[in-house]
């Protein structure tokens, strides 16, 4: 009898798995064909195949490369919105550096999706808040800036498309010198289960 349970319940849990699967691969699809719609990006599928040992947090490795049409630079994301961009590409695979990745040569160009005259740079990651952090933001700027805003990127980046949903503003604060506010925003994408991304980038 409580082999059965069991059974039961390994099945029921299978079951779950496959249908999380089918519908994280349909809003992938939709995805995939929602950016291929509007004509303006070369885009390739790709599924994580394992997170880098010795830098496990900030970088990932993806299934694709050069003979894939792969390229340094590319943006790479998921359904929910931008992850980091391709650091290094081999003939079958390619090593992603994660948008959490704090080095002073990781800075992503953002703006506000309500408020495209707000520009800054995401300048690192606050572990503690799990947050995304963006600094020099002018005060009376940030008084404009509201919990829930979505921040996106901006044409600023010349190799990473405008317009990629980055992540949420969660929270902000005055610097210690008072004169400008540090913006805190949490990334739209779980970058801690990544399994399929979308490598985008712009035609031409």
């Amino acid at each position: 009898m409580q082999e059965k349970i069991e059974n039961q319940e390994s099945l029921k849990s299978k079951v779950q798995m496959l249908s999380e699967e089918k519908e994280n691969l349909t809003k992938l699809i939709n995805k995939t064909r929602e950016l291929k719609e509007q004509g303006k990006y070369n885009l390739i599928q790709a599924t994580v195949v394992r997170r880098v040992a010795e830098d496990w947090y900030g970088k990932i490795a993806l299934n694709r490369g050069v003979q894939h049409g792969v390229k340094v630079d590319m943006a790479v994301m998921t359904v929910s919105g931008l992850i980091g961009k391709v650091e290094s590409v081999d003939q079958f695979t390619s090593i992603v550096k994660l948008i959490t990745k704090d080095e002073r040569t990781n800075r992503l160009a953002i703006t506000f999706q309500n408020n495209s005259s707000i520009l800054g740079f995401v300048t690192g990651y606050d572990k503690e808040k799990q947050a995304l952090r963006i600094d020099n933001i002018p005060s009376d700027k940030a008084k404009e800036i509201k919990i829930g805003d979505s921040i996106i990127t901006s044409e600023l980046s010349r190799k990473i498309p405008p317009g990629l949903e980055v992540a949420e503003v969660i929270d902000q604060e005055p610097d210690k010198y008072g004169l400008a506010h540090i913006i805190y925003a949490k990334p739209k994408a779980n970058l801690y289960d990544l399994e399929d991304v979308i490598l985008v980038e712009p035609k031409g």
